[in-house]
């Protein structure tokens, strides 16, 4: 499953490292997740989205990607 790349990269993460830098341990570098950051389209689905709504998603990623 993909989500959102590297999460340790998020504001949420950045200022629970800076205030509680113990609260976190990585245990090798994220190199992988930081490229899904960059080059992934993250989309927000779940599996109640109705036809509509799914209609609506591909034309806005249709449009998207004619820019």
């Amino acid at each position: 499953m993909l989500f959102a790349g590297n999460l340790l990269r998020r504001p949420a993460f950045l200022k629970l490292r800076q205030d509680q830098s113990e609260a976190l341990r990585v245990e090798e570098d994220l190199l992988g997740a930081d490229v899904i950051m960059v080059n992934a389209l993250f989309l927000g689905t779940y599996p109640g989205l109705t036809e509509p709504m799914l209609a609506k998603e591909i034309v806005v990623i249709q449009n998207f990607s004619r820019v």
